[in-house]
């Protein structure tokens, strides 16, 4: 009998469903860098594909569009997010990011505005690699909008932050691209607006999306673009 109990629960154990969690500070690689020899080839990795409710019944959508910051290049297209109820005090974040033929290319790097993370459970990170990128010029490289890494930044910030190319390896959104759903399951109860900062090198950009709730009404207004560029900058 104790073997029997002991072979169910290996069973069970081996069934169960794997989950990317992901705790201030912590990077997640893409599991297509596994075996590869790139940083990040043994992990620990995101959650490779679209979760259930992503293409289910949603709570909100918004597609709102990318703002320009004087001083730098323009990117230019859309962010879309989503939010959708994933279990009871389980809310689910799901962001794509579409460049227009106008825009300037080569975006790189995306991340939240940190307002209202901090002491937040993310349970699983991911991305769907439902995207049309560009390859990087690297040994290592993907063309479906799936980020390099997913992480997370540091108390007292712990804002999810994304980043599709590492030196010359994984990809790029260029011009008529599209990134990845890139997603979150969040212990949260509800959502507003807050922003969303886009960089490279030399372009920037942001835009207005759904997250956790934050704690000011005045923080979902495009007034806070400039500052949640300003703070990722400082971040890099």
């Amino acid at each position: 009998m104790r073997k029997f109990v002991l072979s169910a629960l290996a069973v069970a154990a081996f069934a169960a469903p794997s989950f990317a969690a992901l705790n201030p500070g912590q990077v997640l690689y893409n599991p297509q860098l596994n075996g590869t020899g790139e940083i990040g080839a043994g992990g620990p990795f995101y959650t490779s594909g679209a979760p259930a409710w992503l293409g289910g019944p949603l709570l909100a959508s918004l597609s709102a569009p990318i703002a320009g910051i004087p001083g730098f290049l323009q990117f230019q297209g859309t962010v879309t997010s989503r939010v959708a109820q994933v279990s009871p005090g389980v809310l689910g974040f799901a962001y794509q990011i579409q460049l227009n033929a106008q825009s300037a290319p080569n975006l790189v790097r995306a991340a939240l505005n940190p307002v209202g993370w901090s002491g937040v459970n993310i349970l699983d990170a991911g991305a769907d690699g439902s995207g049309v990128s560009t390859n990087a010029s690297g040994n290592t490289v993907w063309n479906d909008g799936d980020p390099y890494f997913i992480e997370r930044a540091a108390t007292p910030e712990e804002n999810p932050q994304w980043q599709f190319r590492l030196g010359s390896d994984g990809t790029q959104i260029n011009k008529s691209n599209r990134s990845a759903w890139v997603w979150f399951e969040v212990q949260a109860q509800s959502w507003s607006e807050s922003t969303i900062s886009l960089l490279d090198g030399g372009a920037a950009g942001a835009s207005r999306v759904l997250t956790i709730i934050i704690p000011s009404p005045a923080a979902a207004g495009l007034g806070m673009l400039g500052l949640a560029l300003v703070g990722a900058l400082r971040r890099r």
